[in-house]
């Protein structure tokens, strides 16, 4: 189980943070990506 992880919350690259991860382990991610970042217009 992932007793440390249990009710956290991570501000973290997702990338980067997923990576050391287990397999299959995330039930919910919540975020807020750039809007309005220069994209296309």
């Amino acid at each position: 189980m992932l007793t440390p992880y249990l009710n956290q919350v991570f501000h973290a690259d997702a990338l980067a943070f997923m990576q050391g991860l287990p397999d299959a382990c995330i039930d919910c991610v919540c975020m807020d990506p750039p809007y309005c970042s220069g994209g296309v217009k």
